[in-house]
């Protein structure tokens, strides 16, 4: 009988199963298939109704959050004296009956949990509705907003039992969910995602918006500093283990990817951002809030469902995440900025002990000294213009016009506190035994940037109190010798920071190809370049120093390192590509550019008297930037160089004008 039986043979002729078992098991395995697939657009259907939910509940929040603080105001006697409102629920059944009816099994069973979700959700409706309600019928005539304010201050609570609501949902779907035993590429996508989207959402689990704005409340800082890094760390970990995924599954899985990055940065933009300034108001919280809510909603949750829907499509049962539901609050205990000046104290750093490694450079350590340069000239860049403010407003006359009215307002200094948490995190990457050092030394930069940042919130201060400026200059030119001091100082430890750093990156070799390549020979020779600009720059610089001799400044070796760098530039980049001086990402540009800059700073040390020090200072510093940027488009291991520091010097005030008669 069995040769009557057509059979699916490979042509060593070994056994096989007959056609019509083999169709069995096909069928088989295609019903799974579409069971899952079932169940997928099943679950995806509360989904769908939980998101529904949740816009709902951030269109009704954010409405509510525009009529707190106008309420309060004319609770108050201020502002408008009519104020309306309209609640923006509306009522959606159709996700709703598509869960609830249209979900089959899986349906059932989330029944209890999906009621529990529309009872919380048609709670904070009733809520809206009666602040609705409150408007339409004039009521505050009567009670002078009094009811309003009641009614809002129970919407926190009303939001919070819906979240509650809806993570249990989530729970409850997550449980009956397919496909957590699976394995492959997909799989582990999907996992990657998940954990990055886990990360944000505890992050925000400590986050509350607060309706009443105009109080300062307090912002994490130092918790968001912490879960920058530990998302950071997530990242590098992904890249370094990519699954290899099918187009459009593969787009969708970087997007969201990116995602998470992009926030990274911004993240990091509100960490320095939280200056005395922004501790006026909760404004800053609240906007970051907002941020946090629109890269997870829109852009995380977004691009990870359309990678389930694509991985679908490619056989993989996923279910689409839902999104998070911001949390209220209406706080009313301040918390006032701390403008106190931190003093600070000067620290001996132990001698730095380098030994000869024997291995060549690792691009992430390369990456982590490169850090280190990079938080010394963000704090060197911000200082510098600090110091600038000063010169402006007159800080730096000795003595101080006694008639003259201070006018100082310099409110947006920012010190670069996630760099130098960034720092910390990558000196894992560093032997363990130059650490203490490097990180003490980048401690003691920020600890006197701090210091001179609560002089600049005093000097903002003292401009404002007319009062305190009627006693008397003295502060005024207490805080301006502290100056002198501290930005000498900084200027010292910068210095011995990048010695340091300099030498662990002399203690690697670079390999037996290093000569023969074209990017470590132009490196070498734009490194001889800005070394002899430095030199030049230091010597300007000495030139204000009081009773200093007529300056005699070495302008030969930058003209000569610079003319045989643009001599020899296409021998030394022979190779490499050349893209075009308006193609940002040509390295041609850069070298170029550090030649020119260099022969017009040897222009100006042939006729100094004709120059101020800031004049070197600002031109050498656009070198360093050049020099920077080539060692980022090279991909090597080199080092990068660090900016200078202007001169805060004491100088008499200018002499009044004289009073002139006008001209008849």
């Amino acid at each position: 009988m069995m040769n009557n039986v057509w059979r699916l043979c490979r042509p060593d002729s070994s056994p096989c199963l007959p056609n019509s078992l083999l169709l069995l098991l096909l069928c088989c395995s295609a019903a799974i298939v579409r069971g899952q697939g079932t169940v997928r657009t099943a679950l995806n259907h509360h989904i769908q109704y939980i998101q529904a939910g949740s816009r709902q509940v951030e269109s009704m929040a954010a409405s509510i959050g525009e009529l707190y603080p106008e309420v309060l105001k004319a609770s108050q006697g201020k502002g408008r004296e009519r104020i309306t409102y309209r609640c923006p629920y509306m009522e959606e059944t159709y996700y709703r009956l598509q869960a609830q009816t249209k979900s089959g099994a899986q349906g059932q069973q989330l029944l209890p949990a999906s009621e529990a979700f529309q009872t919380a959700l048609e709670a904070l409706a009733h809520q809206c509705q009666a602040l609705d309600t409150y408007f339409k019928l004039e009521t505050y005539k009567t009670d002078h907003y009094a009811g309003a304010l009641a009614l809002l201050q129970e919407i926190p609570e009303r939001v919070a039992v819906f979240s509650q609501s809806q993570q249990n949902y989530e729970t409850q779907i997550a449980r009956i969910s397919p496909g957590k035993t699976k394995t492959g590429p997909y799989a582990v996508a999907e996992g990657q995602l998940r954990r990055i989207m886990t990360l944000h959402r505890d992050m925000m689990a400590g986050l509350q918006y607060n309706f009443n704005e105009a109080l300062h409340t307090g912002w994490p800082q130092k918790e968001i500093l912490a879960h920058i890094s530990r998302m950071q760390d997530a990242l590098e970990e992904i890249a370094s283990n990519k699954p290899k995924l099918n187009y459009p599954a593969s787009a969708y899985y970087q997007s969201s990817l990116g995602c998470a990055a992009e926030f990274l940065e911004s993240q990091r933009n509100y960490v320095d951002a939280y200056t005395i300034q922004a501790q006026e108001t909760d404004q800053h919280n609240n906007d970051y809030y907002r941020q946090c809510l629109n890269y997870y909603n829109n852009c995380l949750v977004s691009f990870f469902n359309q990678f389930t829907d694509a991985a679908a499509a490619d056989g993989w049962t996923m279910v689409h995440m839902p999104p998070v539901v911001p949390v209220f609050a209406c706080k009313t205990i301040a918390v006032p900025p701390d403008k106190s000046i931190r003093l600070f104290v000067d620290a001996e750093v132990p001698a730095l002990s380098v030994s000869p490694q024997l291995q060549p450079l690792a691009a992430n350590t390369a990456a982590a000294l490169n850090t280190c340069v990079e938080f010394a000239n963000e704090c060197a860049r911000k200082n510098n213009f600090l110091l600038m403010a000063l010169r402006n407003n007159g800080i730096h006359y000795h003595p101080y016009p006694a008639k003259s009215a201070l006018y100082f307002n310099y409110e947006t200094h920012q010190l670069p506190r996630s760099l130098l948490a960034e720092l910390e995190r990558q000196l894992r990457h560093i032997p363990a035994a130059y650490r203490p050092s490097l990180l003490l030394r980048a401690q003691q930069l920020m600890d006197i940037s701090v210091e001179m940042d609560g002089m600049r919130q005093w000097l903002t201060d003292f401009s404002n109190d007319k009062k305190r400026q009627a006693e008397g200059w003295t502060p005024v030119e207490n805080i301006r010798d502290r100056y002198v001091t501290l930005f000498a100082l900084f200027d010292q430890k910068i210095a011995q920071l990048y010695a340091d750093i300099v030498r662990i990156y002399a203690a690697y070799p670079t390999g037996p190809a290093a000569g023969a390549d074209s990017w470590q020979r132009s490196y070498e020779a734009l490194t001889r370049v800005v070394q002899a600009d430095k030199t030049l720059c230091i010597a300007a610089r000495q030139q204000v120093a009081p009773n200093a001799p007529a300056p005699v400044l070495p302008h030969e070796p930058v003209e000569t390192a610079a003319v045989k760098a643009i001599q020899d530039e296409f021998i030394h980049m022979k190779g490499i590509e050349k893209l075009g001086r308006y193609n940002g990402l040509c390295p041609y540009t850069p070298y170029e550019d550090i030649g020119a800059d260099s022969r017009r700073l040897a222009e100006f040390a042939r006729a100094p008297e004709r120059r101020q020090p800031g004049d070197f200072i600002y031109l050498y510093n656009e070198i360093v930037s050049d020099y920077n940027r080539f060692v980022e488009l090279s991909g090597r291991p080199f080092l990068k160089n660090t900016r200078l520091m202007d001169r805060f010097q004491v100088e008499p005030p200018p002499d009044s004008r004289p009073n002139t008669a006008p001209v008849v």
